[in-house]
């Protein structure tokens, strides 16, 4: 809590210094909300579970043109141990103009590999992103960031420095547990008018420093190729995490989303190749997941997803969701 109202100072000190500003500029705060019901069937152990996975409350306000403030709590239900949590997930100002083509941002902020791939894996209600899933990588952590466009519309950058203790606290922050993160997407062939024109090469690494004197730091590497536009997002990753210089787990994920009727209905298909020990022989696991989504309003949808999971046994499940934003 302390280091929240820490970053609560430092953001109310960012959106005085650059409250002066040129033109008709409007302030504006906008409240959000967002939700994930879902009801799934273990076809395996023929049980059903109806819960409440997240709910999202926050804002975003911009005092001014340059500067953006968000603040968003994220509350969990676990319907399986019948407990509850609420904490601030992003507590963060982002500042433009600063350098250009480019935005400050710091607080308790996007980590910048996971918010990627669910610009991309955009059914977060139905599975988690490969890295998350993975565990390779929190979604948030408290840090400073810059993130950027690289001219002649190229591609884009993120570089950030953060705890290493996740938005949860889990974990606590020590001298030796701090992590560098790296992202850069090239599209390479942004000036054709065709659909190569959409094709996009993405290069992420984060190291997490050694939580022991003399330790090995950990090291995630992660290459992405994908190709997103009106009618579909198609994607292949591989991501490996290394203790030292020793490859220690890794996943390959392939997905595709057709929106067979723009912002009203998507099909999907998705499949994890992920050997969580390199160390063990025989221990690949597979998770397969298809399904579809349709919207019954603008920020109302509903969806239908079957997930089918091979690790030391085999699990067959059926998830309803149904999303509500505001």
């Amino acid at each position: 809590m302390k280091k929240i109202l820490v970053v609560l100072v430092l953001l109310t000190f960012s959106i005085s210094s650059f409250s002066a500003e040129e033109g008709s500029f409007k302030p504006s705060f906008k409240p959000d909300m967002l939700m994930f019901f879902n009801y799934g069937i273990d076809l395996d152990k023929n049980t059903n579970l109806f819960e409440l996975n997240r709910m999202y409350l926050g804002f975003k306000a911009k005092p001014s043109e340059n500067v953006m403030f968000r603040g968003t709590l994220d509350v969990q239900y676990d319907s399986v141990n019948g407990s509850k949590g609420a904490f601030f997930k992003y507590v963060y100002a982002e500042i433009s103009k600063l350098i250009p083509m480019s935005k400050l941002v710091f607080g308790q902020l996007k980590t910048g590999l996971i918010d990627f791939e669910l610009k991309h894996w955009i059914y977060r209600e139905v599975y988690k992103s490969p890295i998350d899933s993975a565990g390779f990588d929190k979604s948030t952590d408290m840090g400073i960031a810059l993130d950027g466009k690289i001219p002649l519309g190229l591609g884009a950058f993120h570089i950030g420095y953060f705890t290493g203790e996740g938005f949860k606290g889990a974990s606590p922050e020590a001298d030796k547990s701090k992590a560098f993160s790296l992202r850069a997407s090239l599209t390479p062939f942004s000036s054709l008018d065709n659909r190569l024109k959409n094709l996009m090469f993405t290069f992420y690494y984060k190291m997490f420093a050694p939580q022991v004197s003399g330790g090995d730091s950990t090291d995630v590497l992660g290459l992405m190729l994908s190709i997103k536009c009106k009618m579909m997002i198609l994607a292949a990753e591989y991501i490996t995490e290394s203790q030292g210089n020793n490859p220690s787990a890794s996943i390959i994920s392939l997905y595709s989303i057709f929106h067979i009727i723009p912002n009203l209905f998507d099909i999907f298909a998705r499949i994890d190749l992920s050997d969580p020990d390199t160390d063990t022989a025989f221990d690949l696991e597979t998770t397969f997941i298809t399904g579809f989504k349709y919207w019954v309003a603008k920020k109302t949808s509903i969806g239908l997803s079957y997930i089918r999971s091979a690790a030391a046994q085999v699990e067959n499940k059926i998830n309803l969701t149904f999303t509500q934003a505001f």
